[in-house]
């Protein structure tokens, strides 16, 4: 059976990181964020930590505040960030990282969960991320479907981030579209080919449900130190009115 695993062919994103997960011992590896595409080299520690940093001061939480991180990976936001808020609670689609974040963080509160379908009821958390997350959703209708799920669970003058958003930059830029993501590359294990697709999402898909929402929506360029980007990707905050 394992043996059938390693050379079936991936089905589906979670399937992707739950096979990377499973495949690279180095966390940063596990993500597809930490790497370099093109070499996969993990990005040092130090633009991982960048990253998160740009996350948290967009996000600026109160050291009361509970956050949820939606595809946490294994965990790493928690661990720079978990003792500077209240709580921070991450859900990921895949077991494998999930299980990895539990034991980078043996305090932190982490749930097997896909994004547009979060384990939790009430208003619970103050501030709500996802970062580099929408680009691995199959469509529009997902994604409203992720962020319907972060309202509910967002208390009342909360705010929350939707990060590394890849623009549409390969078509008309107002328009949603999927594109074929690279087969294979020759650092990663043959387990890992694969021919999905990505999401390239349009600010106006933000700024509709901002307005059906009455909610405030901000646009931001990504500048991260130490991370070098080959599409152009953007960050969008929606604030409770």
């Amino acid at each position: 059976n394992n043996f059938h695993m390693k050379t079936s062919k991936v089905q589906s994103w979670p399937d992707w990181f739950d096979r990377a997960a499973k495949e690279f011992a180095d966390p940063r590896m596990k993500i597809a964020y930490y790497k370099n595409g093109q070499t996969g080299e993990p990005y040092p520690e130090e633009a991982v930590k960048a990253t998160h940093q740009d996350i948290f001061s967009k996000l600026s939480p109160a050291p009361t505040d509970s956050i949820l991180d939606i595809g946490c990976g294994v965990g790493y936001f928690t661990k720079y960030f978990g003792k500077k808020v209240k709580q921070v609670t991450g859900t990921d689609v895949s077991p494998q990282m999930i299980k990895t974040a539990k034991k980078l963080n043996p305090h932190g509160i982490f749930a097997v969960a896909p994004a547009h379908k979060l384990p939790f009821k009430g208003k619970l958390f103050d501030k709500i991320f996802s970062y580099g997350v929408t680009q691995y959703l199959p469509d529009e209708k997902t994604a409203q479907e992720m962020l319907k799920g972060m309202l509910r669970l967002l208390k009342n003058d909360g705010r929350i981030l939707i990060g590394d958003i890849l623009e549409p930059v390969h078509q008309d830029a107002k328009i949603t579209y999927k594109k074929m993501s690279a087969k294979s590359k020759p650092w990663w294990p043959q387990s890992l080919d694969h021919d999905l697709t990505k999401l390239y999402l349009a600010r106006d898909f933000f700024k509709k449900f901002a307005k059906e929402n009455n909610l405030k929506c901000t646009f931001y360029e990504q500048k991260i130190t130490g991370r070098s980007i080959p599409t152009p990707r953007y960050d969008v905050i929606l604030d409770a009115q």
